[in-house]
C-alpha cells in the first residue's frame, strides 16, 4: 500500500494500521475510508484528516 500524500511504500503496524516514514503519518483503515494521524514530537497522535478509499 502507498502513502496517500507522498506515494512511498507504507510500513505495517498491524492488520489495519500503517506508517509512512517519509511523512511521519499513521494511516488507519476504518470501514471504507482511511483516517490519517500525525505523529507528534512527544509520540502521541492527532487526527489529521479522513480520506475516502479509491477502489
Amino acid at each position: 500500500m502507498l502513502c496517500p500524500f507522498c506515494n512511498s511504500k507504507l510500513g505495517i503496524i498491524s492488520r489495519k494500521k500503517f506508517f509512512c516514514k517519509n511523512c511521519c503519518f499513521e494511516v488507519h483503515i476504518e470501514g471504507n475510508s482511511f483516517v490519517v494521524y500525525r505523529i507528534e514530537f512527544d509520540g502521541s497522535t492527532s487526527k489529521l484528516c479522513t480520506l475516502d478509499k479509491v477502489v
